[in-house]
């Protein structure tokens, strides 16, 4: 480990977090059984959600395997999420290297909840570097049981067990949600702005479509925020684009990747495909949900839902890119991290 040169006061670590995804072909069938086993994605007793779970992973591995052959045999998830860090860390190191008197040795680590760098990995990386202070950031804006709190079940689970790797008293520092941030809106905003600049002419004849991951109803009916979130960060993007723009856009939220029977949040995203093709409208597409490049970005948008556009004969469709290491998203996540710190540290 490469220590930093200063004579530092504080050590601080940020673990990024995401879903996680296969890294090749063989790791298909346990990352979907990874997945569908999380008692947050199924909230059944283990022994029948370990029963449901295997079936699923063994009805899906080949429609999955097929997807991340289109993808080079692999997730992109994960590259990406390294990239993320990297451009985190660098943030971090530059711009928030002290907080008042104090110097701070940054380090970022990336962990997956299904996938690998498994968190029992990357713990052991942390118990090496020693810092006083860890801090958990999600790489996902819009907080939810599946997702964020799910990784919060293995972080728990992983540091209190008898085999945990590390055994350090860090202050913990937990970053639930950054939905309705100024930075993470502003990211967005400017984003598609520049992204409207460059490819669009006809604005009155394009729908915009925030397209967010969806969930069952019933997981929303139990409480869980996401679909409030999503909302709010609907509203605020939108809001904030058309003050850069001066006018009105025509937009939607919407909702993608639903798996079986159950019912799903709505509208979904076909369903306002196909109102762009009544409506004689182009399609312009913004994942609101994602961050990174996948496999709901990279072929359920750019390729399953561009072939039903043409297939229907929309003249036009538009994807924008996720954040990714975008500066002012990277900034986003810089501020949040280190004002974390910063409030105990000083």
């Amino acid at each position: 480990m490469i220590e930093d040169p200063l004579d530092t006061n504080i050590k601080a670590c940020c673990i990024v977090f995401n879903l996680g995804g296969p890294n090749n072909l063989d790791e298909v069938e346990p990352f979907l059984m990874s997945l569908f086993f999380d008692k947050r994605i199924i909230p059944l007793h283990p022994i029948p959600r370990f029963v449901i779970a295997k079936l699923i992973s063994k009805l899906r591995k080949n429609k999955a395997k097929n997807i991340y052959k289109l993808l080079g045999g692999k997730s992109p998830i994960g590259e990406n999420t390294l990239n993320q860090a990297i451009a985190l860390q660098n943030k971090l190191i530059k711009d928030y290297s002290y907080s008042g008197d104090k110097s701070i040795n940054w380090r970022v680590f990336y962990a997956m909840r299904h996938a690998t760098p498994s968190l029992a990995e990357v713990l052991a990386q942390v118990a090496e570097f020693d810092p006083q202070h860890i801090v958990l950031m999600p790489l996902y804006p819009q907080y939810s049981t599946t997702t964020t709190e799910s990784f919060f079940d293995i972080w728990h689970e992983s540091i209190n067990g008898l085999k945990s790797p590390y055994k350090g008293r860090a202050k913990v520092h937990k970053i639930i949600d950054y939905h309705d941030n100024f930075d993470f809106i502003s990211s967005c905003s400017n984003l598609i702005f520049d992204y409207i600049q460059n490819n669009i002419k006809n604005l009155e004849k394009t729908r915009f479509l925030f397209s967010a991951h969806g969930l069952p109803q019933s997981i929303v009916d139990s409480g869980d925020p996401y679909q409030k979130q999503v909302e709010k960060s609907y509203e605020l993007i939108v809001q904030s684009l058309e003050e850069m723009l001066k006018m009105r856009l025509d937009t939607r939220l919407c909702y993608q990747s639903k798996v079986g029977p159950k019912k799903w949040l709505t509208p979904s995203l076909e369903t306002e495909i196909r109102a762009c093709k009544t409506d004689d409208m182009d399609v312009c597409i913004f994942p609101i949900a994602f961050v990174s490049e996948h496999s709901e970005t990279l072929v359920e948008l750019d390729m399953e839902y561009l072939e039903l556009a043409r297939e229907i004969g929309i003249k036009n469709y538009f994807r924008i890119p996720t954040l990714a290491v975008a500066p002012s998203f990277i900034s986003c996540l810089g501020k949040l991290v280190y004002n974390s710190v910063a409030r105990d540290a000083d």
